[in-house]
């Protein structure tokens, strides 16, 4: 396996985000921007659970799909799963993975079904060590600075 490193990651799970193929293309990019602000706000002052409340807090409880058929309305909805499903699959790589505080899934749309798992496993494996915590909360900053950048390069 290729050997990454943590900025090489945070920009390749930044493209995936700002690209949003699990949206097929609908991903708004002002909502994404914005909501990345804000997220990126919430991490560096309250933490990565905290972070993760309130990407999940903007979610919704539907599924993907629901959200797909009305865009405009929903686009921070699909801006917060992107996100979200982005900064909890990059967890499964190299050379995060070394570190166990992957998720053993891989979410596809399905967030909502997830959350309190999700939850507990940020609880369990990465708030309750500090080195995992600061080294998640570095790498989770520098993707959504990332993720920032790209969508303000992105806008029309």
């Amino acid at each position: 396996m290729e050997n990454k490193s943590i900025d090489n990651l945070a920009g390749e799970t930044a493209l995936l985000v700002c690209k949003g193929e699990d949206c097929h293309g609908k991903l708004d990019i002002d909502h994404l921007e914005n909501l990345t602000t804000k997220a990126l706000g919430v991490l560096q002052e309250q933490g990565v659970y905290a972070m993760m409340v309130f990407l999940f807090s903007r979610s919704g409880n539907e599924t993907l799909d629901n959200y797909l058929k009305e865009v405009k309305k929903n686009g921070e909805k699909i801006a917060a799963i992107e996100l979200v499903e982005g900064l909890v699959n990059s967890l499964r790589e190299d050379p995060i993975k070394s570190l166990n505080v992957q998720f053993e899934e891989v979410l596809n749309g399905n967030l909502n079904k997830k959350k309190k798992r999700l939850l507990q496993h940020f609880l369990n494996k990465i708030s309750g060590d500090l080195e995992k915590l600061l080294f998640v909360k570095e790498f989770y900053e520098q993707t959504l600075i990332y993720v920032r950048h790209i969508a303000k390069g992105m806008k029309k």
